[in-house]
């Protein structure tokens, strides 16, 4: 027997880890919408792993994060995410982070300071695509 579960997006919005645009995606996607400050904080980041432990979601996506290279692993490993994409910030500005459990499959098509595009590959086996 297999166990299907639908995937919930997590939107993480904020000054410093989240100004988010989200797209249309699938039926099966939930959102929730999370306000954080300061994101480079212990608190912020204590936030988003609450969060994330909550919810458990199985993608997250986070815009404006304002951190520096590298940093972003460090985020995704607190939410207990296995895969990532970092998007380091510009000056004191942008940064984008997406974090996926292993049991999604996720290519990265293109990545910019200004979006990362993606192929989500569901269950069934079919193509969405996505934008952040």
């Amino acid at each position: 027997m297999v166990m299907t579960r639908k995937c919930t997006w997590i939107q993480i919005c904020s000054q410093g880890l989240g100004k988010l645009a989200f797209n249309s995606f699938p039926s099966s996607h939930k959102g929730l919408k999370l306000e954080l400050w300061r994101a480079g904080q212990p608190s912020a980041i204590l936030q988003c792993q609450k969060k994330a432990q909550e919810f458990q979601p199985e993608i997250m996506f986070l815009m404006e994060t304002r951190l520096s290279r590298g940093k972003g692993k460090g985020i995704l490993e607190k939410c207990d995410f296995f895969y990532g994409w970092e998007v380091p910030r510009e000056g004191f500005s942008g940064g984008l982070l997406l974090g996926w459990m292993q049991n999604q499959k996720i290519n990265i098509i293109h990545s910019s300071k200004n979006l990362i595009h993606t192929e989500l590959v569901n269950l069934r086996g079919l193509l969405h695509q996505a934008s952040g």
